[in-house]
């Protein structure tokens, strides 16, 4: 019924007098509210209350027109107005409908990542203690379940899909954690040169790097615990190049004792932080 009066009150204003005061402010309402860039925003959403605001708009521009028609100038020039303003209200509900969407889409996108960066460390510590087979059942369930993740995302439900994605990474995060033996990993681990265990324990450091910023990414909004983990991911860091500077020189024990102890480092970060791994 609103939209039969709406096109009707259309159909009115081509029908006035050129004359008519209000006539080309009528004219250019009427695009605002059904042929402009703000009108296809506000359509294309499906957002009620962008819907809600618009159709107010059209109320209230079909009033304007009854009441420039009975002579009531003033009146239909103030409704005129309040028309604009609807519509652009309604513009703004749609664009923060948007804004959250691609908010909700970069939460994602970004999720996945980290996800993923996590899936790697999970190997890598799967590989070190050569218990790659027993954990093959989880690790192709978690494929699954991220699988399932990104055909949600994919089919727009990004909500759903971040629910799954959550849980995939708390299920990976939990399995790192349960990767123990007392306190340190169990490697019986055999290499042809101290060259070979050198670039192993650099690839061990890149690990638990890796770890520090999947693992404690929720973690670092608290001062405290970021101050922590800054001071012992720097000294980490100064060990590292003392410990390349010291492989470039050949000296690749010496070098191997200065990872481990880089290694122990990132450690006690993301141990400190309150998530215990093992290594």
């Amino acid at each position: 019924m609103a939209l039969c009066t709406f096109v009707n009150s259309q159909s009115s204003v081509a029908e006035q007098a050129s004359g008519d005061p209000l006539h080309d402010r009528i004219v250019s309402v009427g695009k605002l509210l059904n042929d402009s860039s703000v009108a296809r925003q506000v359509e294309s959403s499906d957002l009620e209350a962008a819907t809600d605001l618009h159709q107010k708009a059209r109320t209230k521009y079909a009033h304007a027109i009854a009441l420039n028609e009975a002579g009531d100038v003033d009146a239909a020039a103030s409704s005129l107005s309040e028309v604009v303003t609807l519509m652009y209200a309604a513009a703004g509900a749609a664009h923060k409908k948007d804004v959250a969407t691609d908010k909700t889409d970069r939460d994602f996108r970004n999720r996945r990542a980290s996800v993923d960066a996590l899936l790697v460390a999970y190997q890598h510590i799967l590989e070190e203690k050569g218990v790659e087979a027993q954990h093959e059942a989880l690790r192709d369930d978690i494929a699954a379940g991220l699988g399932r993740a990104d055909a949600l995302a994919a089919a727009g439900e990004t909500a759903e899909a971040r629910i799954r994605l959550d849980h995939e990474y708390e299920r990976v995060k939990i399995a790192i954690e349960g990767l123990r033996d007392g306190d340190t990993l169990v490697r019986e681990l055999h290499f042809d040169s101290k060259e070979d265990e050198y670039l192993y324990e650099l690839d061990r450091n890149e690990t638990h790097k890796m770890l520090v910023s999947v693992l404690l990414a929720d973690k670092l909004s608290d001062d405290r615990i970021k101050e922590k983990v800054l001071l012992l991911v720097s000294s980490a860091h100064e060990l590292r190049i003392n410990a390349e500077l010291q492989a470039q020189d050949g000296h690749f024990e010496k070098a191997i004792e200065t990872l481990e102890k880089s290694t122990k480092e990132l450690v006690k970060a993301i141990r400190g932080a309150g998530v215990y791994i093992p290594g």
